[in-house]
Protein backbone atom coordinates (compact mmCIF):
# COMPACT_ATOMS: atom_id res chain seq x y z
CA UNK A 1 0.00 0.00 0.00
CA UNK A 2 0.88 3.04 -0.98
CA UNK A 3 0.56 6.85 -0.37
CA UNK A 4 -1.08 8.15 -3.59
CA UNK A 5 1.36 11.03 -3.57
CA UNK A 6 4.07 8.62 -3.50
CA UNK A 7 2.74 6.56 -6.03
CA UNK A 8 2.44 9.66 -8.66
CA UNK A 9 5.70 10.66 -8.08
CA UNK A 10 6.88 7.17 -8.83
CA UNK A 11 10.33 8.10 -11.43
CA UNK A 12 8.70 7.38 -14.85
CA UNK A 13 10.56 4.78 -17.21
CA UNK A 14 12.49 3.78 -14.99
CA UNK A 15 11.05 0.74 -12.88
CA UNK A 16 9.03 -0.22 -15.74
CA UNK A 17 9.43 -3.70 -17.30
CA UNK A 18 7.98 -3.43 -20.89
CA UNK A 19 5.47 -0.65 -19.95
CA UNK A 20 4.15 -2.15 -16.66
CA UNK A 21 4.76 -1.21 -13.28
CA UNK A 22 4.04 -3.88 -11.18
CA UNK A 23 4.66 -6.20 -8.25
CA UNK A 24 8.26 -5.83 -8.00
CA UNK A 25 9.12 -2.76 -9.45
CA UNK A 26 5.90 -1.39 -6.32
CA UNK A 27 8.02 -3.31 -3.64
CA UNK A 28 11.20 -1.94 -4.65
CA UNK A 29 10.00 1.25 -5.09
CA UNK A 30 7.76 1.09 -1.91
CA UNK A 31 10.96 0.02 -0.23
CA UNK A 32 13.59 3.04 -1.48
CA UNK A 33 10.62 5.27 0.21
CA UNK A 34 10.47 4.34 3.65
CA UNK A 35 9.97 1.32 5.58
CA UNK A 36 7.46 -1.46 4.29
CA UNK A 37 4.38 -3.12 6.15
CA UNK A 38 3.25 -6.63 5.34
CA UNK A 39 -0.49 -6.50 6.53
CA UNK A 40 -1.81 -10.33 7.79
CA UNK A 41 -4.86 -10.26 5.67
CA UNK A 42 -5.34 -11.38 2.74
CA UNK A 43 -5.66 -8.49 -0.26
CA UNK A 44 -5.48 -10.35 -3.37
CA UNK A 45 -5.40 -13.59 -5.20
CA UNK A 46 -2.62 -15.37 -7.67
CA UNK A 47 -4.25 -18.05 -9.74
CA UNK A 48 -0.65 -20.13 -9.66
CA UNK A 49 -0.51 -22.86 -12.11
CA UNK A 50 -4.44 -22.57 -13.94
CA UNK A 51 -4.26 -22.25 -17.46
CA UNK A 52 -3.36 -19.02 -18.75
CA UNK A 53 -1.74 -18.05 -15.76
CA UNK A 54 1.39 -15.96 -15.72
CA UNK A 55 3.00 -18.39 -14.50
CA UNK A 56 1.96 -21.53 -16.55
CA UNK A 57 2.34 -18.96 -19.73
CA UNK A 58 6.52 -18.84 -18.31
CA UNK A 59 6.54 -22.79 -17.42
CA UNK A 60 5.27 -23.58 -21.46
CA UNK A 61 6.94 -20.73 -23.52
CA UNK A 62 10.37 -20.61 -22.89
CA UNK A 63 11.16 -17.42 -25.05
CA UNK A 64 8.69 -15.37 -23.33
CA UNK A 65 9.91 -16.40 -20.16
CA UNK A 66 13.68 -15.72 -21.32
CA UNK A 67 12.41 -12.34 -22.63
CA UNK A 68 11.12 -11.74 -19.50
CA UNK A 69 13.71 -12.54 -17.42
CA UNK A 70 16.06 -10.04 -19.68
CA UNK A 71 13.92 -7.37 -19.51
CA UNK A 72 13.83 -7.47 -15.33
CA UNK A 73 17.80 -7.65 -15.58
CA UNK A 74 17.50 -4.37 -17.33
CA UNK A 75 15.08 -3.11 -14.63
CA UNK A 76 17.34 -3.63 -12.37
CA UNK A 77 20.18 -1.33 -13.77
CA UNK A 78 18.26 1.32 -14.72
CA UNK A 79 16.95 2.01 -10.96
CA UNK A 80 20.39 0.65 -9.50
CA UNK A 81 21.36 3.18 -11.75
CA UNK A 82 18.99 6.08 -10.78
CA UNK A 83 19.61 5.91 -7.07
CA UNK A 84 23.22 5.84 -8.34
CA UNK A 85 24.51 2.88 -6.88
CA UNK A 86 23.16 3.28 -3.77
CA UNK A 87 21.71 0.26 -3.07
CA UNK A 88 24.20 -1.65 -5.56
CA UNK A 89 24.76 -4.67 -3.37
CA UNK A 90 20.73 -5.35 -3.47
CA UNK A 91 20.64 -5.24 -6.85
CA UNK A 92 23.52 -6.82 -7.97
CA UNK A 93 22.30 -9.92 -5.76
CA UNK A 94 19.44 -9.65 -7.44
CA UNK A 95 20.62 -9.42 -11.58
CA UNK A 96 22.95 -12.37 -10.44
CA UNK A 97 20.05 -14.60 -9.27
CA UNK A 98 18.24 -13.26 -12.39
CA UNK A 99 21.51 -13.77 -14.87
CA UNK A 100 21.91 -17.58 -13.27
CA UNK A 101 18.20 -18.00 -13.84
CA UNK A 102 18.61 -17.17 -17.26
CA UNK A 103 21.12 -19.51 -18.25
CA UNK A 104 19.29 -22.21 -16.14
CA UNK A 105 16.14 -21.43 -18.90
CA UNK A 106 18.76 -21.95 -21.55
CA UNK A 107 20.52 -24.57 -20.12
CA UNK A 108 23.70 -23.42 -20.44
CA UNK A 109 26.01 -24.93 -17.56
CA UNK A 110 29.26 -23.51 -18.58
CA UNK A 111 27.69 -19.80 -17.82
CA UNK A 112 25.78 -21.50 -14.75
CA UNK A 113 28.88 -22.43 -13.38
CA UNK A 114 30.12 -18.63 -13.51
CA UNK A 115 31.94 -17.89 -9.66
CA UNK A 116 29.41 -14.71 -9.51
CA UNK A 117 26.44 -17.46 -9.56
CA UNK A 118 27.84 -20.04 -7.12
CA UNK A 119 25.45 -19.37 -4.21
CA UNK A 120 23.05 -20.01 -6.90
CA UNK A 121 24.41 -22.85 -8.37
CA UNK A 122 25.49 -24.59 -5.13
CA UNK A 123 21.41 -24.04 -4.11
CA UNK A 124 20.45 -25.41 -7.66
CA UNK A 125 22.82 -28.54 -7.21
CA UNK A 126 21.30 -29.37 -4.01
CA UNK A 127 17.30 -28.98 -5.02
CA UNK A 128 17.94 -31.15 -7.74
CA UNK A 129 19.79 -33.92 -5.89
CA UNK A 130 16.68 -33.50 -3.09
CA UNK A 131 14.34 -33.65 -6.15
CA UNK A 132 16.09 -36.86 -7.50
CA UNK A 133 16.37 -38.21 -3.85
CA UNK A 134 12.63 -38.15 -2.60
CA UNK A 135 11.27 -39.40 -6.33
CA UNK A 136 13.78 -42.04 -5.93
CA UNK A 137 13.34 -43.14 -2.29
CA UNK A 138 10.03 -40.74 -1.11
CA UNK A 139 9.70 -42.93 2.59
CA UNK A 140 13.72 -41.77 3.13
CA UNK A 141 12.89 -38.06 3.89
CA UNK A 142 10.36 -39.08 6.65
CA UNK A 143 13.18 -41.70 7.91
CA UNK A 144 15.28 -39.06 8.05
CA UNK A 145 13.17 -36.98 10.29
CA UNK A 146 12.41 -39.95 12.54
CA UNK A 147 15.87 -40.48 13.09
CA UNK A 148 16.76 -36.86 14.02
CA UNK A 149 13.53 -36.04 15.68
CA UNK A 150 13.11 -39.28 17.86
CA UNK A 151 9.49 -39.77 16.90
CA UNK A 152 7.62 -39.63 14.15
Amino acid sequence: MFRSYLYLARPKGVFTTGGSFGDIQNFIYGSICGKLHVLSDVMSQYNHGTAGSWTETHKKDKETALKTNLVTIEMYRRVNEYYDYKYNDAFQYAINRSEFNYYLKLGDKKSMKDPKYKEFYRKYKKAKITSFIQRRFPHLISLRRIIKNGKQ
